[in-house]
C-alpha cells in the first residue's frame, strides 16, 4: 500500500480573548462585556435587532428551587422570548448519548432546529452548546468561586471538564451556560482550558444571557468552533458509498488490519467527514474519516485524534493525524508551518500506516 508522504497542515485562527484574572480554578475571567464581544457575528447590524429582555426571568424565583424546576422555566423564558432563533433548547432528563462511550449527559442541549434529538436525550454529534443548573447561588456550589473551596466545588468543575472535553472530540471550541439558581457565568471551552465571565444576577440583568444567544445564533459555524476544513460526508453521495465500498474490500494479508481498523471506524452513531488538508507541493487534499482510532485524554493540550483516513484522489487508506499547537509552541526559525502566532491552530500530519 503507497503511503501519504511528507506532512500537511491547515490552520484556522481562533477570536482573540482579553484575560482580566485567574482564579483557583486555573481559569481565566473576565467581564460579560468582553466575553459577549469576543463573540464574532455577521452581520453586525443584528445588534440592533435584538428583542427586549426586560423582565425575561422575572418567573425565577427568588427562594431556591429544584433543578427539576429550575430547568424548565429559564429554558421557557429563552424560547419565548425567541432570543435564539433558529435554534431549541432541548432537555436530555436523565438519557445520555447511546453512541458516546462515556455516558455523559447535559441537563440541556442547544440545537438547530432541524438537529433536534428525537428523544430527549444528549446527541454529541449535533449540540452546539449546552447548560448545566445547579439550585444553588452561592459560591459553595459554584466551581469558579475565588472565595471557597471544597470538594463538592471540585466535582463539579470536573463534570464540566469532562462535558466539554467530550463535546471537543467532535469540534474545536464549545460554549456553555453554568446557571445557578438566579445567578450565571458564561464559559468557553478550547485546548487551552475555560474562559469564564464573572458571576451575575440574570434575573436582574437578563440581558447578558438575551444577547449571549442573540449572538450565538448569528455566529457562523466555524466562530461557533467547527472546523471549516471538515466537511460533513452525507448518506447516498458518491464520498460517501467510496467509504463504505473501501471498507468492504480484501485488502493483501499483511494489510488486512488497515482495511478492519477502517472498518471498526465507520461507526453508526459517529459522522463522517471529508478533510481538507494543504499539501505545500500538491495544493489541497481532501481525506474521507469516520471516528478516530485514538483521541488524546485531558480536555487541556494537544487534543490529538488519530484517524485512518482514504485519500480521495488517490483512493488508498492513509495514516492522519490531527492536533492543535499553542502559539508559544511555534518558533520563529526551524519551523515550516506557516502559523499565526497570535492564536491557536489546528496541524493535521498524513503519514506511514
Amino acid at each position: 500500500m503507497e503511503n501519504a508522504s511528507g506532512d500537511y497542515v491547515t490552520a484556522r485562527s481562533t477570536h482573540s480573548t482579553y484575560v482580566s484574572g485567574y482564579g483557583p480554578s486555573g481559569c481565566a475571567k473576565i467581564s460579560h462585556r468582553i466575553f459577549l464581544n469576543s463573540m464574532p457575528i455577521e452581520p453586525q447590524t443584528v445588534l440592533s435587532r435584538q428583542p427586549s429582555y426586560k423582565g425575561m426571568f422575572r418567573k425565577i424565583p427568588n427562594d431556591e428551587i429544584s433543578t427539576v424546576d429550575l430547568c424548565p422555566v429559564f429554558c421557557k423564558a429563552v424560547t419565548e422570548r425567541k432570543v435564539c432563533p433558529g435554534y431549541m433548547l432541548h432537555h436530555s432528563e436523565t438519557k445520555y448519548d447511546l453512541h458516546s462511550e462515556r455516558l455523559c449527559k447535559v441537563d440541556v442541549g442547544l440545537y438547530k432546529i432541524a438537529e433536534v434529538p428525537e428523544e430527549r436525550r444528549t446527541s454529541w454529534n449535533h449540540q452546539r452548546m449546552w447548560l448545566e443548573f445547579r439550585k444553588k447561588g452561592d459560591n459553595a456550589g459554584d466551581p469558579f468561586s475565588d472565595e471557597e473551596s471544597g470538594d463538592t466545588r471540585q466535582l463539579i468543575l470536573e463534570q464540566l471538564s469532562l462535558y466539554a472535553e467530550t463535546a471537543m472530540i467532535r469540534e474545536n471550541r464549545t460554549y456553555t451556560v453554568l446557571v445557578m439558581h438566579k445567578f450565571a457565568r458564561l464559559i468557553r471551552w478550547d485546548h487551552s482550558g475555560a474562559i469564564v465571565t464573572q458571576k451575575f444576577d440574570y434575573k436582574a440583568h437578563p440581558e447578558i444571557v438575551g444577547e449571549f444567544f442573540w449572538r450565538f445564533a448569528h455566529m457562523t459555524d466555524e466562530s461557533q468552533g467547527y472546523d471549516p476544513t471538515a466537511q460533513l460526508v452525507s448518506p447516498d453521495t458518491t464520498l460517501y458509498r467510496l467509504m463504505d465500498k473501501m471498507a468492504t474490500e480484501k485488502l493483501l494479508e499483511s494489510s488486512d488490519y488497515i482495511g478492519e481498523a477502517f472498518q471498526k471506524s465507520l461507526d453508526a452513531g459517529w459522522l463522517r467527514y471529508n478533510l481538507a488538508v494543504e499539501d505545500k507541493e500538491r495544493g489541497t487534499r481532501y481525506f474521507l474519516v469516520g471516528k478516530p482510532q485514538h483521541v488524546s485524554s485531558g480536555l487541556v493540550g494537544h487534543g490529538s485524534r488519530s484517524c485512518v483516513a482514504i485519500d480521495v484522489e488517490k483512493e488508498e487508506f492513509v495514516h492522519l493525524k490531527d492536533h492543535w499547537r499553542h502559539a508559544s509552541d511555534v518558533t520563529d526559525e526551524g519551523d515550516d508551518v506557516q502559523q499565526d502566532k497570535e492564536d491557536s491552530h489546528p496541524l493535521r500530519t498524513g503519514g506511514l500506516i
